[in-house]
Protein backbone atom coordinates (compact mmCIF):
# COMPACT_ATOMS: atom_id res chain seq x y z
CA UNK A 1 0.00 0.00 0.00
CA UNK A 2 2.92 2.35 0.58
CA UNK A 3 3.79 2.28 -3.12
CA UNK A 4 0.17 3.01 -4.04
CA UNK A 5 0.02 5.89 -1.58
CA UNK A 6 3.15 7.37 -3.09
CA UNK A 7 1.59 7.13 -6.55
CA UNK A 8 -1.59 8.80 -5.35
CA UNK A 9 0.29 11.74 -3.87
CA UNK A 10 1.31 12.68 -7.38
CA UNK A 11 -2.36 13.15 -8.26
CA UNK A 12 -3.11 15.66 -5.49
CA UNK A 13 -3.95 19.02 -7.02
CA UNK A 14 -4.23 17.66 -10.57
CA UNK A 15 -7.29 18.60 -12.60
CA UNK A 16 -8.73 15.11 -12.87
CA UNK A 17 -10.89 15.72 -15.98
CA UNK A 18 -7.86 16.95 -17.93
CA UNK A 19 -5.86 13.91 -16.85
CA UNK A 20 -8.70 11.64 -17.90
CA UNK A 21 -8.91 13.27 -21.33
CA UNK A 22 -5.18 12.93 -21.80
CA UNK A 23 -5.25 9.18 -21.31
CA UNK A 24 -8.54 8.44 -23.07
CA UNK A 25 -8.27 10.65 -26.11
CA UNK A 26 -9.31 8.09 -28.71
CA UNK A 27 -13.02 7.66 -27.89
CA UNK A 28 -15.59 10.38 -28.39
CA UNK A 29 -19.11 11.06 -27.20
CA UNK A 30 -20.46 8.81 -24.45
CA UNK A 31 -17.99 6.04 -25.26
CA UNK A 32 -15.29 5.49 -22.70
CA UNK A 33 -12.07 3.60 -23.22
CA UNK A 34 -10.77 1.87 -20.16
CA UNK A 35 -7.07 1.21 -20.71
CA UNK A 36 -5.80 -2.33 -20.95
CA UNK A 37 -3.23 -3.70 -18.58
CA UNK A 38 0.03 -5.35 -19.55
CA UNK A 39 -0.44 -8.34 -17.36
CA UNK A 40 2.91 -9.48 -16.05
CA UNK A 41 2.12 -12.97 -14.90
CA UNK A 42 1.65 -15.95 -17.22
CA UNK A 43 -0.53 -18.80 -16.09
CA UNK A 44 1.91 -21.38 -14.77
CA UNK A 45 -0.32 -24.38 -14.32
CA UNK A 46 0.64 -27.79 -15.67
CA UNK A 47 -1.53 -30.68 -16.74
CA UNK A 48 -1.50 -34.01 -14.99
CA UNK A 49 -2.13 -35.59 -18.37
CA UNK A 50 -4.27 -38.60 -19.23
CA UNK A 51 -7.50 -38.56 -17.27
CA UNK A 52 -6.45 -35.89 -14.77
CA UNK A 53 -7.78 -32.89 -16.63
CA UNK A 54 -9.08 -29.45 -15.89
CA UNK A 55 -10.39 -28.25 -12.62
CA UNK A 56 -12.29 -29.85 -9.96
CA UNK A 57 -15.17 -29.60 -8.06
CA UNK A 58 -17.72 -31.82 -6.65
CA UNK A 59 -21.36 -32.47 -6.49
CA UNK A 60 -23.07 -32.75 -3.23
CA UNK A 61 -25.98 -33.88 -1.16
CA UNK A 62 -28.40 -31.27 0.03
CA UNK A 63 -29.36 -31.17 3.68
CA UNK A 64 -31.90 -29.14 5.50
CA UNK A 65 -29.37 -27.71 7.95
CA UNK A 66 -25.65 -27.41 8.70
CA UNK A 67 -25.98 -29.29 11.98
CA UNK A 68 -23.32 -31.83 11.00
CA UNK A 69 -20.75 -29.18 10.16
CA UNK A 70 -19.08 -26.94 12.76
CA UNK A 71 -19.94 -23.25 12.36
CA UNK A 72 -17.35 -21.11 10.61
CA UNK A 73 -14.67 -19.52 12.75
CA UNK A 74 -15.32 -16.00 13.96
CA UNK A 75 -13.60 -12.97 12.52
CA UNK A 76 -9.88 -12.77 13.04
CA UNK A 77 -6.57 -13.32 11.28
CA UNK A 78 -7.10 -17.09 11.13
CA UNK A 79 -10.41 -16.71 9.26
CA UNK A 80 -9.52 -13.96 6.82
CA UNK A 81 -9.54 -14.34 3.05
CA UNK A 82 -7.81 -12.29 0.40
CA UNK A 83 -9.48 -12.30 -2.99
CA UNK A 84 -9.07 -10.39 -6.25
CA UNK A 85 -11.90 -9.23 -8.53
CA UNK A 86 -10.97 -7.44 -11.77
CA UNK A 87 -7.60 -6.46 -10.33
CA UNK A 88 -9.03 -5.14 -7.04
CA UNK A 89 -7.73 -7.16 -4.09
CA UNK A 90 -9.33 -7.07 -0.66
CA UNK A 91 -8.72 -8.81 2.67
CA UNK A 92 -11.74 -9.37 4.89
CA UNK A 93 -13.20 -11.84 7.42
CA UNK A 94 -14.42 -15.03 5.79
CA UNK A 95 -17.65 -14.70 7.76
CA UNK A 96 -18.55 -11.49 5.88
CA UNK A 97 -20.29 -11.55 2.51
CA UNK A 98 -18.10 -10.64 -0.47
CA UNK A 99 -19.76 -10.33 -3.90
CA UNK A 100 -18.22 -10.12 -7.37
CA UNK A 101 -20.39 -7.44 -8.99
CA UNK A 102 -18.40 -7.10 -12.22
CA UNK A 103 -20.84 -9.27 -14.28
CA UNK A 104 -23.43 -6.49 -13.78
CA UNK A 105 -21.48 -4.60 -16.44
CA UNK A 106 -23.26 -6.77 -19.03
CA UNK A 107 -26.46 -4.82 -18.31
CA UNK A 108 -24.68 -1.45 -18.30
CA UNK A 109 -22.10 -1.40 -21.08
CA UNK A 110 -21.55 -2.61 -24.62
CA UNK A 111 -18.25 -3.59 -26.23
CA UNK A 112 -18.01 -2.48 -29.85
CA UNK A 113 -14.28 -3.23 -29.93
CA UNK A 114 -13.24 -5.94 -27.44
CA UNK A 115 -9.55 -6.12 -28.32
CA UNK A 116 -9.05 -2.46 -27.42
CA UNK A 117 -11.39 -2.51 -24.43
CA UNK A 118 -13.73 0.09 -25.92
CA UNK A 119 -16.83 0.39 -23.75
CA UNK A 120 -19.98 2.36 -24.56
CA UNK A 121 -21.61 3.60 -21.36
CA UNK A 122 -24.74 5.51 -20.38
CA UNK A 123 -23.77 9.17 -19.91
CA UNK A 124 -24.99 9.21 -16.30
CA UNK A 125 -23.34 6.00 -15.13
CA UNK A 126 -20.70 7.84 -13.11
CA UNK A 127 -23.43 9.60 -11.17
CA UNK A 128 -25.05 6.23 -10.46
CA UNK A 129 -21.98 4.74 -8.81
CA UNK A 130 -19.81 3.75 -11.77
CA UNK A 131 -19.17 0.20 -12.96
CA UNK A 132 -19.59 -2.09 -9.91
CA UNK A 133 -16.61 -4.32 -9.12
CA UNK A 134 -17.08 -5.77 -5.63
CA UNK A 135 -19.07 -5.35 -2.44
CA UNK A 136 -18.33 -6.43 1.14
CA UNK A 137 -21.00 -6.49 3.85
CA UNK A 138 -21.72 -7.89 7.30
CA UNK A 139 -25.08 -9.23 6.06
CA UNK A 140 -26.04 -11.17 2.97
CA UNK A 141 -27.55 -8.32 0.95
CA UNK A 142 -27.99 -10.46 -2.14
CA UNK A 143 -26.20 -10.49 -5.47
CA UNK A 144 -26.93 -6.89 -6.38
CA UNK A 145 -25.28 -3.53 -5.82
CA UNK A 146 -26.33 -1.61 -2.73
CA UNK A 147 -25.17 1.66 -4.30
CA UNK A 148 -28.73 2.88 -4.73
CA UNK A 149 -28.46 6.37 -3.28
CA UNK A 150 -30.13 5.50 0.04
CA UNK A 151 -27.24 4.01 2.01
CA UNK A 152 -27.28 1.07 4.48
CA UNK A 153 -29.94 0.65 7.17
CA UNK A 154 -30.10 -0.91 10.63
CA UNK A 155 -26.79 -2.43 11.67
CA UNK A 156 -25.55 -2.93 8.10
CA UNK A 157 -21.97 -2.16 7.13
CA UNK A 158 -20.91 -2.05 3.47
CA UNK A 159 -17.78 -1.41 1.44
CA UNK A 160 -18.42 -0.87 -2.29
CA UNK A 161 -15.79 -0.51 -5.02
CA UNK A 162 -16.47 0.53 -8.62
CA UNK A 163 -14.63 1.79 -11.66
CA UNK A 164 -15.51 5.47 -11.68
CA UNK A 165 -16.60 5.28 -15.35
CA UNK A 166 -15.22 8.69 -16.21
CA UNK A 167 -13.27 11.53 -14.65
CA UNK A 168 -13.52 12.16 -10.96
CA UNK A 169 -16.07 14.66 -9.71
CA UNK A 170 -14.27 17.87 -8.79
CA UNK A 171 -14.67 20.82 -6.47
CA UNK A 172 -14.95 24.39 -7.82
CA UNK A 173 -11.16 24.72 -7.62
CA UNK A 174 -10.72 21.66 -9.87
CA UNK A 175 -9.48 19.30 -7.15
CA UNK A 176 -11.08 15.85 -6.82
CA UNK A 177 -14.23 15.89 -4.67
CA UNK A 178 -12.89 13.07 -2.50
CA UNK A 179 -9.32 12.27 -1.51
CA UNK A 180 -7.61 8.91 -1.34
CA UNK A 181 -8.81 8.65 2.28
CA UNK A 182 -12.39 7.90 3.29
CA UNK A 183 -14.20 11.20 3.85
CA UNK A 184 -17.81 11.69 5.08
CA UNK A 185 -20.19 13.03 2.46
CA UNK A 186 -23.19 12.49 0.24
CA UNK A 187 -22.68 10.84 -3.13
CA UNK A 188 -24.12 8.36 -5.64
CA UNK A 189 -24.43 5.63 -3.00
CA UNK A 190 -26.06 7.89 -0.39
CA UNK A 191 -24.73 9.26 2.88
CA UNK A 192 -21.51 7.62 3.95
CA UNK A 193 -17.77 7.88 3.42
CA UNK A 194 -16.15 8.20 0.00
CA UNK A 195 -12.66 7.95 -1.43
CA UNK A 196 -11.03 7.95 -4.83
CA UNK A 197 -8.40 5.33 -5.59
CA UNK A 198 -6.72 4.45 -8.83
CA UNK A 199 -4.59 1.96 -10.69
CA UNK A 200 -1.64 3.35 -12.61
CA UNK A 201 1.25 2.40 -14.80
CA UNK A 202 3.72 4.69 -16.50
CA UNK A 203 1.12 5.28 -19.25
CA UNK A 204 -2.39 4.78 -17.90
CA UNK A 205 -4.59 5.71 -14.97
CA UNK A 206 -8.02 4.30 -14.17
CA UNK A 207 -9.99 5.98 -11.34
CA UNK A 208 -12.04 4.02 -8.82
CA UNK A 209 -14.81 5.08 -6.46
CA UNK A 210 -14.89 3.54 -2.97
CA UNK A 211 -17.92 3.89 -0.68
CA UNK A 212 -18.14 2.87 2.98
CA UNK A 213 -21.67 2.92 4.36
CA UNK A 214 -22.96 2.28 7.87
CA UNK A 215 -26.47 1.89 9.20
CA UNK A 216 -27.45 3.88 12.31
CA UNK A 217 -27.17 0.80 14.55
CA UNK A 218 -23.85 -0.55 13.25
CA UNK A 219 -21.42 -1.81 15.88
CA UNK A 220 -17.99 -0.30 16.31
CA UNK A 221 -16.47 -3.72 15.60
CA UNK A 222 -18.19 -3.96 12.22
CA UNK A 223 -17.32 -0.36 11.40
CA UNK A 224 -13.67 -1.20 12.06
CA UNK A 225 -13.86 -4.26 9.80
CA UNK A 226 -14.93 -2.00 6.91
CA UNK A 227 -12.15 0.48 7.62
CA UNK A 228 -9.57 -2.32 7.79
CA UNK A 229 -10.86 -3.77 4.53
CA UNK A 230 -10.52 -0.34 2.91
CA UNK A 231 -6.91 -0.14 4.09
CA UNK A 232 -6.23 -3.55 2.55
CA UNK A 233 -7.46 -2.57 -0.93
CA UNK A 234 -5.01 -2.96 -3.77
CA UNK A 235 -5.55 -1.92 -7.38
CA UNK A 236 -3.88 -3.55 -10.37
CA UNK A 237 -4.64 -3.12 -14.04
CA UNK A 238 -7.05 -5.66 -15.45
CA UNK A 239 -8.52 -6.06 -18.91
CA UNK A 240 -12.04 -4.73 -19.34
CA UNK A 241 -13.35 -7.33 -21.77
CA UNK A 242 -16.88 -8.67 -21.18
CA UNK A 243 -16.69 -11.03 -18.19
CA UNK A 244 -17.36 -14.69 -18.86
CA UNK A 245 -19.86 -14.89 -16.00
CA UNK A 246 -23.15 -13.13 -16.69
CA UNK A 247 -24.46 -12.79 -13.14
CA UNK A 248 -22.80 -11.65 -9.89
CA UNK A 249 -21.42 -14.32 -7.58
CA UNK A 250 -20.53 -14.81 -3.93
CA UNK A 251 -16.75 -14.88 -3.46
CA UNK A 252 -16.03 -17.70 -1.02
CA UNK A 253 -12.25 -17.68 -1.16
CA UNK A 254 -9.24 -16.39 -3.01
CA UNK A 255 -6.40 -18.63 -4.04
CA UNK A 256 -3.24 -18.49 -6.04
CA UNK A 257 -2.43 -20.94 -8.81
CA UNK A 258 1.12 -20.30 -9.85
CA UNK A 259 1.43 -16.52 -10.08
CA UNK A 260 -2.27 -15.91 -10.83
CA UNK A 261 -5.02 -15.00 -8.39
CA UNK A 262 -8.40 -16.70 -8.63
CA UNK A 263 -11.71 -16.22 -6.83
CA UNK A 264 -13.79 -19.23 -5.83
CA UNK A 265 -17.34 -18.08 -6.60
CA UNK A 266 -20.88 -19.43 -6.15
CA UNK A 267 -24.04 -18.31 -7.95
CA UNK A 268 -27.46 -19.75 -8.79
CA UNK A 269 -27.46 -22.18 -11.71
CA UNK A 270 -29.86 -21.53 -14.56
CA UNK A 271 -31.26 -25.06 -14.40
CA UNK A 272 -31.42 -25.30 -10.62
CA UNK A 273 -28.80 -25.84 -7.96
CA UNK A 274 -25.61 -23.80 -7.76
CA UNK A 275 -22.72 -23.13 -10.12
CA UNK A 276 -19.23 -23.11 -8.59
CA UNK A 277 -16.55 -21.40 -10.67
CA UNK A 278 -12.93 -20.41 -10.44
CA UNK A 279 -12.65 -16.88 -11.85
CA UNK A 280 -9.33 -15.31 -12.85
CA UNK A 281 -8.85 -12.18 -10.74
CA UNK A 282 -7.15 -10.29 -13.58
CA UNK A 283 -8.83 -11.95 -16.56
CA UNK A 284 -12.51 -12.50 -15.75
CA UNK A 285 -13.18 -12.64 -19.49
CA UNK A 286 -11.50 -16.07 -19.58
CA UNK A 287 -14.01 -18.91 -19.30
CA UNK A 288 -13.70 -20.15 -15.71
CA UNK A 289 -13.58 -23.75 -14.68
CA UNK A 290 -17.15 -24.31 -13.63
CA UNK A 291 -19.08 -27.05 -11.87
CA UNK A 292 -22.66 -26.44 -12.93
CA UNK A 293 -25.88 -27.27 -11.15
CA UNK A 294 -24.49 -28.87 -7.99
CA UNK A 295 -26.11 -28.93 -4.56
CA UNK A 296 -29.20 -30.91 -5.43
CA UNK A 297 -30.83 -33.61 -3.25
CA UNK A 298 -29.44 -37.10 -3.72
CA UNK A 299 -25.97 -36.06 -4.82
CA UNK A 300 -22.82 -37.72 -3.43
CA UNK A 301 -21.34 -36.51 -0.14
CA UNK A 302 -17.92 -35.89 -1.65
CA UNK A 303 -16.65 -35.25 -5.14
CA UNK A 304 -13.46 -33.68 -6.38
CA UNK A 305 -11.22 -33.07 -9.30
CA UNK A 306 -7.55 -32.26 -9.71
CA UNK A 307 -6.44 -28.86 -10.95
CA UNK A 308 -3.14 -30.26 -12.09
CA UNK A 309 0.45 -29.75 -11.07
CA UNK A 310 0.83 -26.11 -10.10
CA UNK A 311 4.13 -24.28 -10.28
CA UNK A 312 4.58 -22.46 -6.98
CA UNK A 313 6.05 -18.97 -6.95
CA UNK A 314 7.40 -19.41 -3.41
CA UNK A 315 7.69 -23.12 -2.59
CA UNK A 316 8.14 -24.10 1.05
CA UNK A 317 11.50 -25.46 2.05
CA UNK A 318 10.26 -28.88 3.23
CA UNK A 319 7.80 -29.75 0.50
CA UNK A 320 7.03 -30.27 -2.31
CA UNK A 321 10.32 -31.83 -3.35
CA UNK A 322 10.25 -29.53 -6.42
CA UNK A 323 8.57 -26.20 -6.93
CA UNK A 324 5.21 -27.72 -7.85
CA UNK A 325 2.16 -28.82 -5.87
CA UNK A 326 -0.94 -30.86 -6.63
CA UNK A 327 -4.11 -28.76 -6.56
CA UNK A 328 -7.35 -30.38 -5.41
CA UNK A 329 -10.80 -28.79 -5.48
CA UNK A 330 -14.17 -30.14 -4.58
CA UNK A 331 -17.52 -29.89 -2.86
CA UNK A 332 -18.94 -31.73 0.14
CA UNK A 333 -22.41 -32.23 1.57
CA UNK A 334 -23.39 -31.05 5.03
CA UNK A 335 -22.74 -34.58 6.30
CA UNK A 336 -19.02 -33.87 5.89
CA UNK A 337 -17.51 -31.85 8.74
CA UNK A 338 -13.87 -31.98 7.63
CA UNK A 339 -11.76 -32.89 4.61
CA UNK A 340 -8.44 -34.72 4.73
CA UNK A 341 -5.97 -35.63 2.03
CA UNK A 342 -4.18 -38.72 3.33
CA UNK A 343 -0.85 -39.36 1.60
CA UNK A 344 1.03 -42.22 3.29
CA UNK A 345 4.44 -41.17 2.00
CA UNK A 346 4.29 -37.55 3.23
CA UNK A 347 1.47 -37.18 5.75
CA UNK A 348 -2.12 -35.94 6.11
CA UNK A 349 -3.36 -32.51 5.06
CA UNK A 350 -6.62 -30.83 6.03
CA UNK A 351 -8.73 -28.59 3.81
CA UNK A 352 -11.17 -26.06 5.32
CA UNK A 353 -14.77 -26.24 4.11
CA UNK A 354 -16.21 -22.92 2.98
CA UNK A 355 -19.91 -22.43 3.55
CA UNK A 356 -22.03 -21.17 0.65
CA UNK A 357 -24.56 -18.46 1.61
CA UNK A 358 -27.91 -20.08 2.50
CA UNK A 359 -29.67 -17.65 0.15
CA UNK A 360 -28.53 -19.84 -2.75
CA UNK A 361 -30.66 -22.66 -1.35
CA UNK A 362 -27.98 -25.27 -0.69
CA UNK A 363 -26.18 -26.58 2.36
CA UNK A 364 -23.06 -27.93 0.72
CA UNK A 365 -19.61 -26.42 1.02
CA UNK A 366 -16.55 -25.93 -1.15
CA UNK A 367 -12.94 -26.84 -0.43
CA UNK A 368 -9.59 -26.32 -2.11
CA UNK A 369 -6.11 -27.43 -1.11
CA UNK A 370 -2.58 -27.84 -2.48
CA UNK A 371 -0.54 -30.88 -1.45
CA UNK A 372 2.80 -32.48 -2.40
CA UNK A 373 2.81 -33.95 -5.93
CA UNK A 374 3.50 -37.54 -4.94
CA UNK A 375 2.00 -40.80 -6.17
CA UNK A 376 -1.05 -42.11 -4.38
CA UNK A 377 -3.28 -40.69 -1.70
CA UNK A 378 -6.92 -40.58 -0.66
CA UNK A 379 -9.40 -37.76 -0.25
CA UNK A 380 -11.49 -38.42 2.85
CA UNK A 381 -14.63 -36.72 4.17
CA UNK A 382 -15.22 -37.11 7.92
CA UNK A 383 -18.24 -36.35 10.09
CA UNK A 384 -18.09 -34.44 13.40
CA UNK A 385 -17.15 -37.65 15.25
CA UNK A 386 -14.29 -38.45 12.89
CA UNK A 387 -16.10 -41.24 11.09
CA UNK A 388 -15.54 -41.64 7.36
CA UNK A 389 -18.51 -40.38 5.34
CA UNK A 390 -16.90 -40.71 1.92
CA UNK A 391 -13.48 -41.36 0.46
CA UNK A 392 -12.04 -41.25 -3.03
CA UNK A 393 -8.59 -42.25 -4.32
CA UNK A 394 -6.63 -39.38 -5.84
CA UNK A 395 -5.13 -41.46 -8.63
CA UNK A 396 -1.61 -41.26 -9.98
CA UNK A 397 0.10 -37.91 -10.31
CA UNK A 398 2.46 -37.47 -13.25
CA UNK A 399 5.19 -35.13 -14.40
CA UNK A 400 4.00 -31.67 -15.39
CA UNK A 401 3.62 -30.91 -19.08
CA UNK A 402 4.63 -27.28 -19.62
CA UNK A 403 2.68 -26.95 -22.87
CA UNK A 404 -0.68 -27.72 -21.30
CA UNK A 405 -2.81 -25.91 -18.75
CA UNK A 406 -5.85 -27.15 -16.81
CA UNK A 407 -7.03 -23.58 -16.32
CA UNK A 408 -7.03 -22.37 -19.92
CA UNK A 409 -7.51 -24.37 -23.09
CA UNK A 410 -4.69 -24.14 -25.62
CA UNK A 411 -6.86 -21.83 -27.75
CA UNK A 412 -7.71 -19.58 -24.81
CA UNK A 413 -4.05 -19.32 -23.83
CA UNK A 414 -3.06 -18.34 -27.37
CA UNK A 415 -5.83 -15.74 -27.58
CA UNK A 416 -4.93 -14.33 -24.17
CA UNK A 417 -1.27 -14.05 -25.19
CA UNK A 418 -2.22 -12.17 -28.35
CA UNK A 419 -4.40 -9.77 -26.38
CA UNK A 420 -1.55 -9.10 -23.98
CA UNK A 421 0.82 -8.54 -26.89
CA UNK A 422 -1.64 -6.10 -28.47
CA UNK A 423 -1.90 -4.27 -25.15
CA UNK A 424 1.90 -3.89 -25.21
CA UNK A 425 1.77 -2.64 -28.80
CA UNK A 426 -0.91 -0.07 -27.95
CA UNK A 427 1.15 1.08 -24.98
CA UNK A 428 4.11 1.56 -27.34
CA UNK A 429 1.86 3.45 -29.79
CA UNK A 430 0.69 5.78 -27.03
CA UNK A 431 4.28 6.89 -26.37
CA UNK A 432 5.06 7.91 -29.95
CA UNK A 433 1.81 7.81 -31.96
CA UNK A 434 3.27 5.06 -34.15
CA UNK A 435 3.78 1.30 -34.16
CA UNK A 436 7.03 1.69 -36.11
CA UNK A 437 9.86 0.38 -33.97
CA UNK A 438 7.69 -2.12 -32.11
CA UNK A 439 10.00 -5.11 -32.47
CA UNK A 440 10.73 -8.07 -30.15
CA UNK A 441 13.10 -5.99 -28.02
CA UNK A 442 10.60 -3.15 -27.56
CA UNK A 443 7.76 -5.58 -26.93
CA UNK A 444 9.71 -7.46 -24.26
CA UNK A 445 10.50 -4.21 -22.43
CA UNK A 446 6.75 -3.57 -22.05
CA UNK A 447 5.39 -7.11 -21.66
CA UNK A 448 8.26 -9.42 -20.60
CA UNK A 449 6.03 -12.42 -19.85
CA UNK A 450 5.80 -13.22 -23.58
CA UNK A 451 8.34 -14.40 -26.15
CA UNK A 452 8.44 -12.49 -29.44
CA UNK A 453 9.85 -13.06 -32.93
CA UNK A 454 9.54 -11.79 -36.49
CA UNK A 455 9.08 -15.23 -38.00
CA UNK A 456 7.07 -15.48 -41.26
CA UNK A 457 5.32 -18.55 -39.84
CA UNK A 458 3.43 -18.83 -36.57
CA UNK A 459 5.41 -20.39 -33.72
CA UNK A 460 3.85 -22.23 -30.80
CA UNK A 461 4.08 -20.26 -27.56
CA UNK A 462 5.60 -17.17 -29.21
CA UNK A 463 4.24 -13.93 -30.65
CA UNK A 464 5.17 -13.13 -34.26
CA UNK A 465 5.21 -9.39 -35.04
CA UNK A 466 4.34 -8.51 -38.65
CA UNK A 467 3.17 -5.67 -40.90
CA UNK A 468 4.20 -2.87 -38.57
CA UNK A 469 3.33 0.60 -39.89
CA UNK A 470 2.55 3.91 -38.26
CA UNK A 471 -1.08 2.93 -37.61
CA UNK A 472 -1.29 -0.84 -38.13
CA UNK A 473 0.13 -3.98 -36.60
CA UNK A 474 -0.37 -7.72 -37.08
CA UNK A 475 0.37 -10.30 -34.36
CA UNK A 476 0.26 -14.09 -34.62
CA UNK A 477 0.86 -17.19 -32.54
CA UNK A 478 0.21 -20.92 -32.61
CA UNK A 479 -1.55 -22.88 -29.86
CA UNK A 480 -0.31 -26.23 -28.58
CA UNK A 481 -2.89 -28.07 -30.71
CA UNK A 482 -1.30 -26.66 -33.89
CA UNK A 483 -3.95 -24.02 -34.64
CA UNK A 484 -2.81 -20.60 -35.87
CA UNK A 485 -4.28 -17.41 -34.41
CA UNK A 486 -3.96 -13.77 -35.44
CA UNK A 487 -5.05 -10.36 -34.24
CA UNK A 488 -4.62 -7.14 -36.20
CA UNK A 489 -5.24 -3.54 -35.27
CA UNK A 490 -5.63 -0.41 -37.35
CA UNK A 491 -5.79 2.73 -35.18
CA UNK A 492 -6.20 5.07 -38.12
CA UNK A 493 -9.49 6.77 -39.06
CA UNK A 494 -12.16 4.12 -39.58
CA UNK A 495 -9.78 1.39 -38.46
CA UNK A 496 -10.64 -1.49 -36.17
CA UNK A 497 -9.29 -4.66 -34.63
CA UNK A 498 -9.77 -7.93 -36.53
CA UNK A 499 -9.29 -11.55 -35.51
CA UNK A 500 -8.62 -14.77 -37.34
CA UNK A 501 -7.67 -18.44 -37.13
CA UNK A 502 -5.04 -18.30 -39.84
CA UNK A 503 -1.30 -17.74 -40.22
CA UNK A 504 -1.96 -14.38 -41.88
CA UNK A 505 0.81 -12.63 -43.75
CA UNK A 506 -1.12 -9.37 -44.05
CA UNK A 507 -3.74 -7.55 -42.03
CA UNK A 508 -6.24 -8.16 -44.83
CA UNK A 509 -5.86 -11.92 -44.31
CA UNK A 510 -6.63 -11.66 -40.58
CA UNK A 511 -10.37 -11.19 -40.88
CA UNK A 512 -13.35 -11.51 -38.58
CA UNK A 513 -14.61 -10.11 -35.28
CA UNK A 514 -13.89 -11.63 -31.88
CA UNK A 515 -16.45 -14.41 -32.53
CA UNK A 516 -14.04 -15.74 -35.16
CA UNK A 517 -11.93 -17.00 -32.29
CA UNK A 518 -14.82 -19.18 -31.12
Amino acid sequence: MDELDRDLKVLDGIDAPDLWRDITSRPSGPAMRLPSAARRAAIAVFSLGLSLVVLVWAAIGLGSSLSNRPPPAGPGPSSERTATVLGVSITSPSSWTLVDLWPLVHSIATWPDPARSGIDLPPDIRDRGGLPVLQLSNHDLGLSSTCSGTGPTGDQAVLYVAMNAGPWLVNPDGSPKWSRHLTPGDGPCGQGMYAYREATTRTWMVPYLVFAGFGPDVSEADRQVVLDAFTSLGFAYAETFPPAETTPGYVLDGLQLGENDYAVEARSASGGGVDISLVNGLQPEVDPVRLAGVGRPGGPDLEFALSGLIRLSSPEASWPPTNVALGIFGVASDQVASIQVQMPSVGTFEAPILQIPPSLGTSFGVFDIQVPPVTGGTLVGLDVDGNVVAEEPLGQSQSPAPSASPILSSASKAQSALRNALTAALTYYTDGATFVGFDPKAAESIEPSLVYNTSPTAVEGEISIREVTRSTILLLTQSSDGADWCIADDVGPGGKATYGRVDAQTIAECTGDVSAWG
